[in-house]
C-alpha cells in the first residue's frame, strides 16, 4: 500500500557552486521538515522532525602508531550526514528526543531521500512508501 511522507522545504534549494552537497544528496534542499503534521512514533510520542545535512566528524587523538598527539585534529568520517531534529509535546512542555536522536546519528544514515525515509520508518508507527515535498 502507498503511504506518502509530506515534508516541506525549510531552507534554501541547494546553491550551483556547492557541488558536494548536490552529489552526495537528492533532497535538493538544505533543511526540510514535518511541520504541519506529527509522526505518530512506536515509542507512542508524536513528533516533529526536521532533517538536513551535516560531515559528521571526530577527534583524531593518536597518530598510526598509537602515540597522543600533542594538538587533536579532528576528521570527517561521513560527509554528508543526516542531522535529525525531534520535538515532541506532553504536559510540561515540549521537548527534544536526545537519546533517539543520538541512536539515529550512530546509524550513520546520509542526507539523502532514502535515507530519510529509512529514518522516519525507524520512527514511525506508519510505514512510508514514498516522499513528497509541499509547498
Amino acid at each position: 500500500m502507498r503511504k506518502i511522507l509530506y515534508l516541506e522545504k525549510r531552507g534554501c534549494d541547494f546553491l550551483n557552486n556547492d557541488y558536494d552537497v548536490k552529489v552526495l544528496s537528492d533532497v535538493g534542499n538544505y533543511r526540510v521538515g514535518i511541520y504541519d503534521y506529527f509522526i505518530h512514533g512506536k515509542n507512542g510520542r508524536n513528533y516533529i522532525l526536521n532533517f538536513g545535512g551535516y560531515d559528521k566528524k571526530d577527534m583524531e587523538r593518536y597518530d598510526k602508531n598509537g602515540k597522543e598527539l600533542k594538538l587533536p585534529k579532528t576528521k570527517v568520517i561521513q560527509k554528508n550526514a543526516l542531522h535529525i531534529d525531534t520535538q515532541y509535546e506532553d504536559e510540561n512542555g515540549i521537548y527534544r528526543d536526545l537519546e533517539l536522536e543520538e541512536n539515529l546519528r550512530n546509524r550513520s544514515y546520509a542526507y539523502t531521500l532514502a535515507d530519510i525515509l529509512k529514518c522516519v520508518n525507524e520512527i514511525s508507527e506508519e510505514q512510508y512508501t514514498e516522499i513528497q515535498f509541499i509547498s
